[in-house]
C-alpha cells in the first residue's frame, strides 16, 4: 500500500501511561507510517494530570503531528460545549492546512452532542471508536442506587448519540458489535467495523534467542514460567487478583520449581500478594517495564494469564495484552467469555480456557505433555499465524478505507 495523506483528530479521555503507550500511541505510529498524520486533543478533569512538555514533544516526534490538551470543569452542559469549541478550532486548522481534503475526527470516548455542527462543515468525518459500551461499564462500577439509574439511561442516550452522528463506528468486538444492533437496533449496524485490540508486530514477535539469552541471564532452564502483564490496581477490578493469585498458589503446590514473571506498575500489590500466599522471592520475578522493551520478557515466558469476571464488560473487551501474547507465540491462560478471544484460544489451539483452579491444574499437565510450550518451531508458527488477525499491520487496509471512503 502506497503511503497517502490523511490528517486525524484524535479526541482522547487524557493521558495514561499504559493504555495511552499500547493502545493510543502506538497505533498512531503504525498509521503514520501509512501517511496518517494524527494531532491529538487530550481532554481531562484534573489539572495535575497535564503533561509536560518534553512529553508531549517525545510523542510528537512518533507521530510528525502535534498534541494539544485542555481541562473541563464538572458542568455535563458546559463540558460538552468546550469540547466542541475546541474540536471544531482544530478541525479548521488542520483543513486549511490539508488543502481542502476531508480532515477525520476520530472520537475515543463518547461524542458531544453539540458536535452535530460538524455536520454542516465540509469534508468531515466523524469516527467513534468503542472499547465497549459505556453504559455497561458505569453500571458494572456502581451501586444499583437510584441516582446511578438516572446517571445510566442519561449515558445510554449519550451513547445512542454517538453512535447515531457518527459515519463509523470502530468496535474492538463481534461481541460489543451484536451488543449495539441489540440494544440499539440493527439499522445502524452498516456502520459498525471490528477491529480488535491488535499489537505492533514490529515490537512483539518471537525469537529463540532473544528467550534463551534472557532465560539464561536469570539462570531458568527447565523451569515453567507464567507471566502476568497488566495492572493490579483495585480501580480495575475486573482484573481478579483474587483469583488470579488463588490459581497462581494452585499452581505452585503443583509444581514448586515455577517461576511466575509479573510485568506490573504496582508491584507493592504483587509482593503483597507473593507474601500472603507464602511463595518463596526465589520463584517470582516482578518488574515495570516499558511497552517497547517488554517483548523479550514475553518471549522468556511459557504461559501467560488474561483472567476476568463474566461481566458484559469484559464479554465485549479485547484487551491488548492478549494480542502481545499471541504474537510472542505464549500459550494463554484465559477465562470464558473474554470479547471474542476465548474462542479463538480454542479454535487456534493456543491454550488454555479456565474454568477454575481444579481443573486447572489438569489442563496444565495435559498441555505440558503436548510439548507446545517449550518447542520453538510450533511457538514460532504460532506466533507468524497469529499476526493475521491480532498485529496492528493487518488492519491498515481497513482503517485506511474507513477514512477515505
Amino acid at each position: 500500500m502506497g503511503n497517502i495523506n490523511i490528517l486525524r483528530l484524535y479526541v482522547i479521555g487524557g493521558y495514561n501511561n499504559t493504555v495511552f503507550h499500547s493502545q493510543i500511541l502506538e497505533w498512531s505510529y503504525v498509521l503514520y507510517q501509512f501517511g496518517v498524520i494524527t494531532t491529538f486533543l487530550s481532554i481531562l478533569t484534573d489539572k495535575s494530570k497535564l503533561i509536560d512538555i518534553k512529553k508531549q514533544d517525545e510523542i510528537k516526534s512518533r507521530i510528525n503531528g502535534d498534541f494539544h490538551q485542555i481541562v473541563i470543569g464538572h458542568i455535563p452542559f458546559l463540558n460538552q460545549v468546550k469540547i466542541t469549541k475546541n474540536v471544531i478550532h482544530y478541525y479548521k486548522s488542520l483543513y486549511s492546512k490539508n488543502e481542502g481534503n476531508k480532515i477525520i475526527i476520530q472520537f475515543r470516548k463518547q461524542i458531544p452532542i453539540f458536535i452535530i455542527i460538524l455536520k454542516f462543515f465540509p469534508k468531515v468525518k466523524i469516527i467513534y471508536e468503542s472499547r465497549g459500551s459505556e453504559t455497561a461499564e458505569y453500571w458494572y462500577k456502581r451501586q444499583k442506587t437510584y441516582k446511578n439509574k438516572i446517571r445510566f439511561y442519561l449515558i445510554k442516550i449519550r451513547e445512542y448519540i454517538s453512535l447515531k452522528m457518527s459515519d463509523n463506528v470502530i468496535c474492538v468486538s463481534n461481541k460489543l458489535k451484536e451488543y449495539y444492533k441489540k440494544t440499539y437496533g440493527s439499522y445502524l449496524s452498516r456502520k459498525y467495523i471490528v477491529i480488535p485490540g491488535a499489537a505492533n508486530r514490529d515490537v512483539f514477535f518471537y525469537s529463540h534467542k532473544i528467550r534463551y539469552n534472557l532465560r539464561e541471564k536469570y539462570n531458568i532452564q527447565e523451569n515453567i514460567v507464567y507471566l502476568y502483564s497488566g495492572t493490579l490496581s483495585p480501580e480495575f477490578k475486573w482484573h481478579i487478583p483474587d483469583v488470579l493469585f488463588s490459581a497462581i498458589k494452585e499452581i505452585y503446590n503443583y509444581d514448586k520449581s515455577s517461576i511466575f514473571l509479573f510485568l506490573t506498575p504496582d508491584i507493592d500489590i504483587a509482593e503483597y500478594y507473593f507474601n500472603l500466599l507464602n511463595i518463596p522471592y526465589h520463584n517470582y520475578i516482578i518488574k515495570y517495564i516499558d511497552i517497547k522493551n517488554m517483548n523479550p520478557y514475553l518471549n522468556m515466558a511459557d504461559y501467560a494469564f488474561l483472567l476476568r469476571e463474566d461481566e458484559p464488560i469484559n464479554n465485549q473487551a479485547s484487551p491488548t495484552k492478549f494480542a502481545e501474547y499471541a504474537l510472542t507465540g505464549l500459550r494463554i491462560i484465559i477465562s470464558e467469555n473474554v470479547g471474542d478471544y476465548t474462542e479463538y484460544v480454542k479454535k487456534e489451539n493456543i491454550g488454555i480456557v479456565y474454568k477454575n483452579n481444579r481443573k486447572l491444574i489438569q489442563q496444565i499437565k495435559e498441555d505440558i505433555e503436548l510439548g507446545f510450550y517449550n518447542d520453538p518451531k510450533v511457538r514460532e508458527e504460532n506466533a507468524q499465524k497469529n499476526q493475521e488477525y491480532l498485529s496492528m499491520q493487518s488492519y491498515i487496509p481497513k482503517i485506511i478505507d474507513i477514512y477515505t471512503k
